[in-house]
């Protein structure tokens, strides 16, 4: 899913949507539809945002490590599904209850998913009680609580669930595309400002060895007398006088 990435590290959908914006989205949503939100990364963990509005079995289940653990595996099953559907995927959870997966995509690339839910497509019976307490049975839930917890759980019809799906995924992925888009915006001025500040660099040590250069020039006049004095030498035949004030010279310049 993640190949061709040309970001490093991978983006997912905690890094792309803004946290703040992110917990926006999550509580109005929730606030809204009066369902809960999960958030998950491309490998299925967690996203810790605040107002997700869990539902209190939910929130039961997950008080137990293993209840947790089981809610997770559903969740990022239905998120890896969603994905390889490419759009929201409807799905029994490991209790029993209705939830959905809405995928964050950008082209062919996974960012995370969106959970929603749980929710019942019809009227609760004691069927239904009986199945869900089976399946959280050995979690220790209290089956006496069981009908109270589960009489608050949304009832909704089958398009009504598609619907909540869909905005859900179409606002998320709006909002993956706009970060997303940000965030490459940003790492190309990143780039580009490390690019400038090699250059600076760069063209700040060649000033500074031709500053050298021109101050080891400028220590003193040229030695004319000692030029003068190598051409008497030479005038006179003295070879290895001249070599000697050669020598001197060659080292003044």
């Amino acid at each position: 899913m993640n190949s061709g990435n040309p970001f490093s590290p991978t983006p997912d959908v905690s890094t792309v949507i803004e946290h703040r914006l992110l917990s926006r989205l999550v509580r109005s949503f929730a606030i809204a539809t009066g369902l809960g939100v999960n958030v998950l990364t491309p490998q299925g963990e967690l996203v810790p945002l605040a107002g997700t509005g869990l539902h209190p079995f939910c929130r039961t289940v997950q008080a137990v490590k293993e209840g947790k653990a089981r809610c997770i595996a559903s969740l990022r099953k239905g998120g890896e599904l969603a994905a390889q559907l490419g759009e929201p995927y409807i799905f029994r959870c490991h209790a029993g209850l209705i939830e959905w997966s809405a995928p964050v995509m950008v082209g062919n690339q996974f960012l995370g998913s969106f959970s929603c839910g749980p929710v019942l497509l019809w009227p609760l019976d004691d069927l239904a009680i009986e199945e869900i307490g089976a399946a959280v049975g050995d979690l220790g839930f209290p089956r006496e609580d069981l009908k109270e917890i589960l009489t608050d759980v949304k009832v909704l019809k089958g398009p009504d669930v598609q619907a909540a799906a869909e905005l859900l995924f179409v606002v998320a992925n709006h909002l993956a595309q706009v970060g997303l888009l940000t965030l490459m915006q940003r790492r190309e001025l990143n780039e580009q400002q490390a690019r400038l500040a090699e250059l600076i660099g760069a063209r700040k040590g060649k000033e500074e060895i031709l500053h050298e250069l021109e101050t080891q020039g400028s220590k003193g006049p040229y030695p004319l007398e000692m030029e003068r004095t190598l051409l008497g030498r030479v005038r006179v035949g003295d070879r290895t006088g001249a070599k000697e004030i050669l020598n001197e010279l060659l080292g003044e310049i």
